[in-house]
């Protein structure tokens, strides 16, 4: 399993394991027992659909409320797709997943060395794009609806790695680098008496660097 850690954590222990939730009667769970692991080599493409707990789409019908429904399900989208990482509060654009404060084991899980860690790079990522909404409309006189605009439902983590020689271990397969892919944005229309119900897709992919006449295990 890859571990993490971020800067100001304490030394990495079975905690900092880099998770992504289950699906249960097709439906999100990630919790601290209940979650699947990313594990060195094993690439993977997951779905599942987020139903917020605690959050509910009744308003009183104005734009302003229907914005911070949409920014605290954006949240809750957050939570899900990008497991203990943050966004860089210190970014001078505000809260931004430009930069990653995010440090992935080369080998698996490494004593806490500056050396033995690499950092992971967000690409693709939007600035200055907060979720929004577009007040209720009504097609007929029984169905209404409101839209969440700008919303992130969609991330690939893309880890490069190539099989060295380390000390005496031949053919030992290092990280060498990762990236985690922010999707498009997407818009999402929901009727006013409906259950939110969001489609959440991450995948998971590793890269071999290792030249083809040297990519075979000893």
């Amino acid at each position: 399993m890859l571990a993490y850690f971020t800067n100001g954590t304490r030394a990495p222990d079975t905690s900092y394991r880099l998770r992504i939730p289950i699906s249960r009667q097709n439906r999100c769970v990630l919790t601290e027992n209940d979650h699947q692991t990313i594990n060195f080599g094993t690439d993977l493409f997951h779905r599942c659909n987020y139903i917020p707990p605690n959050l509910t789409n009744q308003t009183s019908g104005s734009v302003q409320n229907y914005t911070k429904f949409c920014q605290d399900l954006q949240a809750g989208l957050y939570a899900q797709l990008l497991h203990g990482i943050y966004p860089d509060i210190s970014s001078s654009e505000g809260k931004s997943y430009d930069k990653l404060n995010l440090y992935l084991s080369k080998y698996g899980n490494p004593i806490n060395r500056t050396t033995d860690w690499i950092r992971v790079r967000s690409t693709n990522v939007i600035l200055d794009t907060e979720p929004g909404s577009e007040a209720p409309a009504s097609t007929d006189t029984t169905e209404s609806y409101f839209t969440c605009s700008n919303m992130l439902i969609n991330v690939e983590y893309r880890l490069y790695y190539a099989r060295t020689r380390v000390r005496e271990v031949r053919h030992q397969a290092i990280v060498h680098d990762g990236e985690i892919v922010f999707g498009p944005r997407v818009n999402l229309r929901f009727r006013l008496d409906e259950e939110i119900r969001v489609p959440i897709f991450i995948q998971v992919q590793f890269f071999d660097l290792t030249s083809s006449s040297v990519a075979v295990y000893s």
